[in-house]
This record gives C-alpha cells, structure tokens and sequence, in this order.
C-alpha cells in the first residue's frame, strides 16, 4: 500500500461520519513508518467565539461545550 492509498482509505473511513469536505488527511513516509495527520473539522455547539473569563491569561480559551464537541471527536477518531 503506497502512502497516498493508506491516506485516501483513512479519509474514506472518516468521510463516512464527518463528511468528505470536512476530513484532511495528510502524511509521508519521512520516519520508519510515516506520519499522518487527520484534519477534522465539526460545528461548534454554539454561534460565535468562546467568551474567555476576564483576566484569562493568553488568547486562546475554549469553553466547556466545545471542549466537550473536540474530546468527543478525537475519541471517536482514534478509537
């Protein structure tokens, strides 16, 4: 199996559950056994940005709906 069939077989899997427009699948040989990366994206549970707590340090914050929505994605994927 080249890496381009083993990347279109992971796609086609996911594409199944997430739609084919919402899976990236990328990877090369590069190691001993190649590296894959998997590009899911799915709706957030609500409109809009995460509204961070005052004084929150750094930019990035996610609330608990979405971090919820993103655990149980990665779950699913790797499972």
């Amino acid at each position: 199996m080249t890496v381009a069939e083993r990347n279109r077989a992971i796609k086609k899997v996911l594409a199944r559950r997430f739609g084919r427009k919402n899976v990236r699948v990328k990877g090369d040989r590069g190691t001993a056994y190649g590296w894959v990366n998997i590009y899911v994206q799915v709706p957030k549970p609500h409109k809009g940005e995460c509204e961070r707590p005052e004084g929150w340090p750094g930019s990035f914050y996610e609330c608990d709906a979405c971090k919820r929505v993103r655990e149980e994605t990665e779950k699913e994927i790797w499972r």
